[in-house]
């Protein structure tokens, strides 16, 4: 999405408001930070460099950001909204929420963590594997043998972008029906690729070509993340460890497969 009818219309109604408060004519170089040209520093805010608008409170602080009320436009045509963050270029933060990359939006207490299209630093867009099932520990380091297994069943498969868990994404599965307690490693029960779902678990490549991942073992011992999930009253919380996706991704002349993404799930580091 393109921020810019966005910044022209923050940027406009800032401009008025400030206008209207006598804010662009500031008194004081300290409270509104007009470092250069064409910068607006709003009550207690900062315009700090050309073309950037700050207001009650907030930061304009780079060339056509705008800072709302509290918030902070940071980069290069960033919108910061009341408590929010537009953090790096071209990304948005609504009301208390973050747009914390290029091109990303965060909304209501929200936040657009990376760009969708984003290439990751492994030249992958997305990392994509369909869940038939979850499995859920108490112990971080149960192996299938274990006791202490929670089957969660799912009414349909779910498909999840392992990398943008990995930015702080949310697990698209409802674990509020887990009794109350606290958990520390989440299986996750793959469809395996075939004639049916030749794409069921796969990769999009910079170049947007989707293609296969191979996930041998997939169907009986699942995919483990090492996790921090606690449940009570049907309220869950929940947090992943360290997830290396790029790492875990393989490519060969045979095409791409997936190993363990969650080192700290000892025991059972892998998906093969």
């Amino acid at each position: 999405m393109s921020s810019r009818p966005l910044l022209s219309a923050v940027a406009l109604a800032m401009l008025a408001f400030l206008a209207a408060c006598g804010g662009g004519e500031p008194a004081d170089d300290s409270a509104t930070g007009t470092a250069q040209a064409s910068a607006v520093g709003g009550i207690g805010g900062s315009g700090a460099t050309t073309q950037s608008v700050g207001g009650i409170g907030g930061s304009g602080a780079t060339t056509h950001s705008v800072g709302g009320i509290g918030g902070s436009g940071a980069t290069t045509q960033s919108v910061g909204g009341i408590g929010g963050s537009g953090a790096t270029a071209q990304s948005v933060g609504g009301i208390g929420g973050s747009g914390a990359t290029a091109q990303s939006v965060g909304g209501i207490g929200g936040s657009g963590i990376r760009a969708a299209t984003a290439v990751q630093a492994c030249g992958l867009r997305s990392v994509n594997v369909t869940v038939a099932a979850v499995r859920v520990n108490a112990n971080g380091a149960a192996d299938l043998g274990s006791a202490g297994w929670i089957d969660i069943a799912l009414a349909a498969p779910v498909r999840i972008d392992l990398l943008a868990l990995a930015a702080g994404g949310a697990l698209p599965i409802d674990l509020s029906a887990l009794p109350d307690g606290s958990y520390e490693q989440i299986r996750l029960l793959l469809v395996a690729d075939d004639a049916n779902a030749p794409l069921a678990d796969s990769v999009v490549t910079a170049a947007q070509t989707e293609t296969a991942l191979a996930v041998p073992g997939a169907a009986q011992g699942g995919l483990p993340l090492a996790a921090a999930i606690t449940v009570a009253s049907g309220r869950v919380s929940a947090s992943w460890g360290a997830l290396d996706v790029c790492h875990a991704v393989t490519a060969s002349t045979g095409g791409y497969a997936l190993g363990a993404v969650s080192a700290a799930a000892t025991q059972v580091a892998s998906a093969y």
